[in-house]
């Protein structure tokens, strides 16, 4: 398997490679040795190591019934993440799974795709830059507090809510009277808390991360890569929340974030150059950065999860990733909703975000 990140100085790019059999002798016996004991939950959660010193899909034992899976983020994330937790309980439970394929596209229909997608991305971001409003950096809601990133050392902070196949039939039937999709139903609650929390603000930054592997050349299910991209859109306190995501939705279909990927990997195709260009942004405070990348909150939402072993084998899950801004994921299995936040102890008060948070869980019920 490829699972080695590995820079070609050649080529200007990042690509994926295989370990020799010395380092994965070692790296399989890390693993194989973290999972003899349990560990704390919080542990694990604060645990880092750089990409390449240990292998990029780790599993945590927390008890008899609670296992945390952890990946690189380079490696795989969203979907695809949920696709390798069902080939992992396939093997451990001996339990066949269904060759899962990604939609075939011939390479003219891709090349045709991918083209539009970057004629939608610039009307799109255009706008997106004419609408920001003036003086958006005093504006945007930041519960920050305009404080400046440094290196972490308090960690994060996780909460999770969860709801009753009760409480989650209750929410998907108000979406659907407001002639909505779960959400954003769920991202309107949790955009008019963050307004209601920040009266003197009347501006919303949303990152909304989305799988892109299907729009992909050649790629595969399991293919290494984070095969995402993220449509950025804004919120207004003066117009109608609910009505201005659903029309910031609609974007997804229009393929927004695969184009304005596009755009960025002809803006930076030294991959290095991309990424100095990335850290210079997060070392700056929130009020400080352009309003592409001044975000309130990341909505993450996972949807529904119908993988079949993971249906029968799991009672629950839910996930999160660490990063500068708050992170919102909300995913559905057995019919029973899960909401994670996860938010940095350095950047933001805790309790605040929190408060903020649990008062948006309230309103969906």
């Amino acid at each position: 398997m490829q699972s080695k990140w590995i820079y070609n100085e050649k080529k200007k790019h990042y690509s994926w490679s295989t370990f020799d059999e010395e380092e994965l002798s070692k790296l399989l016996e890390t693993e194989k040795q973290q999972m003899l004991k349990f560990h704390n939950q919080e542990e694990i959660y604060s645990d880092y190591t750089p990409t390449n010193e240990r292998l990029p899909i780790r599993i945590s034992l927390v008890n008899e019934t609670k296992v945390i899976f952890s990946f690189n983020h380079v490696f795989t994330n969203g979907l695809n993440i949920f696709r390798w937790i069902e080939k992992i309980l396939s093997e451990y439970y001996d339990e066949p799974i269904e060759k899962e394929m990604l939609p075939s596209k011939p390479g003219i229909m891709l090349k045709l795709k991918s083209y539009i997608s970057v004629l939608y991305a610039i009307k799109y971001l255009a706008s997106f830059a004419k609408n920001k409003g003036e003086h958006f950096e005093k504006n945007t809601v930041d519960f920050s507090h305009g404080k400046t990133p440094s290196k972490s050392e308090k960690g994060y902070s996780i909460k999770r809510y969860d709801f009753t196949t009760e409480q989650t039939s209750a929410i998907i039937e108000k979406a659907t009277k407001q002639n909505c999709t779960v959400a954003e139903y769920i991202c309107t609650a949790f955009s008019d808390s963050f307004f209601n929390n920040a009266p003197d603000k009347n501006r919303i930054c949303i990152s909304a991360p989305t799988d892109l592997i299907g729009l992909v050349p050649g790629a595969s299910v399991h293919s290494a890569g984070n095969y995402t991209g993220s449509l950025i859109f804004q919120v207004s306190k003066d117009n109608n929340t609910g009505q201005q995501i659903k029309t910031a939705f609609k974007q997804f279909g229009n393929l927004v974030p695969f184009g304005t990927a596009k755009i960025m990997s002809l803006m930076f195709p030294d991959h290095k150059k991309m990424g100095d260009h990335f850290l210079q942004q997060a070392k700056q405070p929130f009020n400080g950065r352009d309003p592409f990348t001044l975000f309130t909150f990341a909505f993450s939402n996972i949807g529904v999860i119908n993988f079949p072993l993971m249906k029968k084998h799991l009672a629950s899950c839910s996930g999160h990733t660490k990063n500068q801004t708050i992170f919102i994921c909300p995913m559905t299995i057995n019919n029973k909703l899960s909401i994670e936040v996860c938010v940095s102890n350095d950047l933001y008060d805790v309790s605040e975000v929190f408060g903020v948070t649990g008062g948006a869980v309230e309103t969906l019920g």
